[in-house]
């Protein structure tokens, strides 16, 4: 007889699930994660790049553009962007940004309401293609 937490007895035969093997979950599982690692190399190649060609001189960056480690170590870069118009092409990004978030928020705002009102003519037939089944129900989670 099985309890539950509470210590009552739980009402018919509980069966708990078959387990593989555990030493064939352990063969995959290495595989597993060394395809993770790979992938994530290459997710984060690009901004290693980034950082590597901020401290290369401009001959060094032209000359080896995927290599993420510079020949010669320089702050030129920085330098010359202290000397620029940093502040203000920092105020663009930002004022740019804001409008296209507020536009995106109140454009999807408005599509969102339209699709939740909208009647399809297959409701009927199959009322699991309404549109309220696009919606999250307390239940699903």
């Amino acid at each position: 007889m099985t309890t539950t937490m509470s210590g009552r007895p739980l009402a018919g035969r509980v069966d708990t699930p078959p387990t593989g093997s555990p030493g064939k979950a352990r063969r995959w599982g290495w595989l597993i994660y060394l395809l993770l690692i790979f992938f994530s190399l290459i997710y984060l190649y690009p901004f290693l790049i980034q950082i590597g060609t901020s401290f290369k001189t401009n001959p060094d960056a032209t000359a080896n553009p995927l290599n993420p480690i510079p020949q010669e170590w320089t702050l030129d870069a920085y330098r010359s962007l202290r000397q620029a118009d940093f502040p203000l092409w920092f105020m663009n990004s930002v004022i740019v940004t804001l409008c296209v978030t507020v536009g995106r928020v109140f454009l999807d705002s408005l599509a969102g309401y339209a699709l939740a009102r909208l009647h399809f003519r297959a409701e009927r037939v199959c009322p699991r293609c309404s549109s309220e089944s696009w919606r999250c129900r307390p239940w699903c989670c």
